[in-house]
């Protein structure tokens, strides 16, 4: 999480510039620079008993310059200093904060070749995303089947990888609902006030929630929690955004690719009943034929010719043996 831009007071207190105070100083107007701690960077204050102005950029104060005559001006000139220094190591900090940025999605892009499944690039997405968030949990969850309202946990970190690899989360209440229904990501740094939040065994603050956007429906979320109040920024949201977009598509892939799987497992079953079935009613056949082709054989006629005869010998038996 990108930290606010400070520079002190005394970083702008070079050499150069206390000359210049000296000068402007001479031998009949007292200076004194304060910052905001009380501590006296150049001169005197009690020996000042002129003005005391602000120095610093926007509303953002750093300290303070005192002076009989022209404190002012001087305030000006080293706020106008101060605001130089501040855009330096804006400017600089941007730039680590990018190179971090192109280091992570190049980390991603190369560790993406050797993954094999989703729960790889899972691992892979969050220790990518540690490099450049700051976070105590992480998880990412996907929708393994688009017919069913739910997710899949396929990887976790901190206290949400303490939760079992392939537990499932109803998607009908909850941030990550929310987050796939609205179709964007939100940055929540009170998720205990959020009525949304689901608390769970572990204590969460603040947090970032992500769609993973596929080709054709939205197929997963990205979270990354921290279990002290820290607060996101809208820059972290669109870093966690550029992260997932980077992992998305492999996700996207691997998905189509088991549904093509289980789809195709599904038709083989299927034609594997139908042979079975249809195995079933050729042997019906077959059973019907053969009795036929048996009972229509002179040898069968005379079986039943004998049977028949063997039937009235035995009635008229019974009837003798009646009288």
């Amino acid at each position: 999480m990108p930290k606010a831009i400070q520079v002190r007071l005394n970083k702008i207190l070079k050499p150069e510039v206390l000359a210049l105070l000296d000068c402007m100083a001479g031998d009949t107007t007292a200076i004194a620079i304060q910052d905001l701690d009380g501590e006296i960077l150049y001169g005197e204050v009690r020996q000042i008993s002129g003005e005391k102005f602000p120095i610093g950029w926007k509303a953002q104060v750093v300290g303070w310059a005192i002076a009989e005559r022209h404190a002012d001006t001087i305030a000006k000139w080293l706020s106008a200093m101060y605001r130089s220094e501040l855009e330096k190591k804006t400017i600089t900090n941007e730039a680590l904060e990018r190179s971090k940025e192109i280091n992570c999605l190049y980390h991603i892009a190369e560790g993406l070749i050797s993954c094999k499944g989703i729960q790889d690039i899972a691992q892979l997405t969050v220790q990518a995303a540690k490099r450049v968030l700051e976070f105590s949990s992480a998880s990412i969850m996907v929708n393994r089947d688009r017919d069913r309202n739910d997710l899949e946990l396929v990887a976790g970190f901190g206290t949400a990888g303490n939760y079992t690899p392939g537990t499932i989360i109803d998607l009908k209440n909850g941030i990550a609902a929310s987050v796939i229904e609205q179709r964007r990501g939100e940055v929540i740094n009170n998720a205990i006030a959020d009525p949304r939040f689901i608390k769970g065994a572990y204590p969460i603050y603040s947090m970032i929630c992500v769609p993973l956007f596929g080709k054709e429906r939205i197929i997963g979320v990205i979270n990354i929690s921290n279990d002290l109040p820290i607060r996101y920024s809208a820059s972290d949201l669109k870093l966690l955004k550029t992260i997932a977009s980077q992992v998305t598509p492999a996700i996207d892939n691997l998905l189509t690719y088991e549904n093509e799987m289980r789809q195709a497992q599904e038709r083989e079953h299927k034609l594997q009943q139908q042979l079975i079935e249809l195995r079933l009613e050729i042997d019906e056949v077959n059973r019907v034929q053969q009795v036929a082709e048996i009972t229509e054989t002179e040898q069968f006629r005379l079986l039943l010719k004998k049977a028949e005869e063997h039937r009235q010998r035995r009635n008229r038996h019974r009837e003798l043996s009646d009288q």
